[in-house]
C-alpha cells in the first residue's frame, strides 16, 4: 500500500484504505476510480473492427468523467475538504486530469510530478495518453475562448 499527497488536500492511494488515515486527515470524500472508470479499457479485449469504435466511446466517456470530477475535486479542495483518490490502475488518470486542468501542467509534467511522489512508477498506455491529450486540448481550447 502507498499513500501520497499529490497537492495539498489531494491524496492518492492504491485500493487499500486505512480508516485511521481517513479520520486523521479528516478525509471528506473518497473517489474510487476502479469503480468509476470500470468502463474504461474494455476495448482491448475485442477484435480490431469493434475495438476502434469502443475506444472512441471510452475516450469520450473519460473526457466527461475528467471534466466533472476534476471540477468536483477542485471545488472541495478550495473549501478545505481533503479528498482521497484510490485505484491502483486508474486513479492516475483522474490525478493527471486534475493537474492538467487546475495545475496548468502538460501531460508529461503532470506524469513527472506524480512519479516523483509515488513509490510505483506510473506508466500510460496508448489509450491513456490519447484520452489525456484530448482532455488537455479541450481544456486549452476553453481557456482560449
Amino acid at each position: 500500500m502507498f499513500l501520497v499527497e499529490i497537492v495539498p488536500d489531494l491524496w492518492f492511494s492504491d485500493n487499500n484504505i486505512l480508516p485511521k488515515f481517513i479520520k486523521e486527515k479528516d478525509i471528506k470524500y473518497i473517489i474510487n476510480c476502479q469503480e468509476d472508470l470500470a468502463f474504461y479499457g474494455k476495448s482491448k479485449d475485442y477484435i480490431d473492427s469493434i475495438k476502434q469504435e469502443m475506444m472512441r466511446k471510452e475516450i469520450n466517456a473519460l473526457q466527461k468523467y475528467l471534466a466533472q470530477m476534476t471540477h468536483h475535486i477542485n471545488s472541495n479542495i478550495m473549501k478545505g475538504e481533503p479528498i482521497l483518490v484510490v485505484g491502483a490502475k486508474k486513479a492516475h488518470l483522474l490525478l493527471l486530469g486534475y493537474l492538467i486542468r487546475y495545475g496548468h501542467m502538460s501531460l508529461d509534467k503532470g506524469l513527472l510530478a506524480i512519479n516523483t511522489k509515488t513509490p510505483r512508477k506510473i506508466t500510460l498506455n496508448m489509450n491513456d495518453k490519447l484520452g489525456l491529450q484530448y482532455f488537455q486540448q479541450e481544456i486549452a481550447s476553453k481557456m482560449n475562448r
